[in-house]
């Protein structure tokens, strides 16, 4: 099994938009139905009405990201200001898929779902075919850990065990 935290380069970060469903076909058309007609105009809103009865999109620009996937969450981080984005943690994702757009580039998104606004957000990056796959590995891995650990915020993710030493090296109990 392939070690996380796993980063992602390469990656542009597009917006993020609200979706109707949590997760799905429904999604998935959302989203490639607002890209295409989005392509050029994105435009910003702030109030919340205007955001629930429109598609609009976060960010005006698109935006060169590393992204960092762990058993936590997702990370976006800009390239050039070292900017965090976006911290979402792995329990409020609902959804995360890969979308062909064309020979050379894929899409990766994922839905941030925050009960305490009820919002529903898809969180949408382009990126090449290999990158995009290895997002979607690495999402379901991140998965698989972070399942592995509920319940447990002690339990190691890794294989490798730090030494013990010091006065506590006496009373160390090997886990082999």
């Amino acid at each position: 099994p392939s070690e996380l935290p796993q980063i992602a380069l390469g990656v542009t970060y597009l917006g993020t938009i609200p979706v109707p469903e949590i997760s799905g076909d429904t999604v998935v058309a959302h989203v490639l139905e607002f890209r295409n007609n989005h392509k050029t105009k994105q435009v910003a809103s702030s109030s919340k009405a205007s955001r629930k009865s429109e598609v609009v999109m976060e960010t005006a620009v698109a935006v060169p990201v590393d992204l960092v996937i762990s058993s936590e969450g997702i990370r976006s981080v800009d390239v050039f200001t070292k900017e965090q984005i976006h911290n979402v943690i792995i329990k409020a994702i609902s959804y995360a898929t890969n979308k062909t757009v064309d020979k050379k580039e894929d899409l990766f998104f994922f839905v941030e779902v925050d009960d305490r606004r009820d919002s529903k957000l898809c969180h949408i990056f382009s990126s090449e075919k290999s990158i995009a796959l290895a997002l979607m590995l690495g999402f379901q891995r991140a998965t698989e850990l972070g399942r592995a650990k509920a319940g447990n915020p002690f339990a190691a993710v890794g294989v490798d065990r730090e030494k013990v030493e010091g006065p506590l090296a006496a009373y160390f109990i090997s886990r082999k």
